[in-house]
């Protein structure tokens, strides 16, 4: 596990907390299924109530994260 380079300095500049991030990790509203782009890169979205994290799922590392719009958890949170 762990965060890359790159999640850190999105965290740091959108202002994401590491709470905010273990908290999707461990109670996500939403999962998205695996995905691999034209590098062979294998990478997951998981939504959270506070904000999405990508994460590579054979390491576990966060790849990136952002605040997870209103849209979005009201959609997965079964809002309106």
């Amino acid at each position: 596990m762990g965060i890359t380079t790159h999640a850190a300095e999105r965290m740091a500049e959108r202002g994401i907390a590491d709470a905010d991030v273990q908290d999707a990790i461990k109670n996500p509203i939403h999962t998205k299924e695996v995905t691999t782009d034209s590098m062979g890169r294998r990478s997951q979205i998981i939504i959270g109530k506070a904000v999405t994290v990508c994460i590579n799922p054979d390491t576990g590392q966060t790849i990136t994260t952002w605040k997870t719009g209103t849209k979005t958890r009201k959609k997965y949170e079964g809002g309106e």
